[in-house]
């Protein structure tokens, strides 16, 4: 009986440090995962922010930042014309890289 308390003992030791050390693996993967994250989000943002971008190469990075954003959205984040901002949106849209969501309002990457 004693002989097989500790066989349980033991087994149930290495079970619990197994299973820490895999919580332990998996919290630092999402640690590194959320500052890669971090990381690729202000990139994108030092790059929307760029004056060397062409107003169609920001409302990408934009979208792509973005799972979507309104008219307005995009405008605050690229400073042009409401005119040559619709227009580079139409052109997008013919493209079939932009879609519109005329029930949200929005647009997105097509994908």
């Amino acid at each position: 009986m004693k002989i097989q308390l500790k066989r349980i003992f033991q087994f149930s030791l290495n079970v619990f440090r197994t299973r820490d050390e895999v919580i332990a693996k998996l919290s630092n993967e999402v640690a590194q995962l959320k500052m890669r994250v971090y990381d690729l989000e202000k990139k994108f943002e030092r790059a929307i922010q760029s004056d060397h971008l062409k107003v169609k190469s920001r409302i990408l990075f934009l979208l792509a930042m973005h799972d979507e954003l309104s008219f307005k959205e995009i405008q605050k984040q690229v400073k042009t014309s409401k005119r040559w901002l619709e227009n580079v949106l139409q052109n997008l849209i013919k493209n079939k890289i932009v879609e519109y969501d005329s029930q949200n309002d929005t647009y997105y990457l097509n994908f």
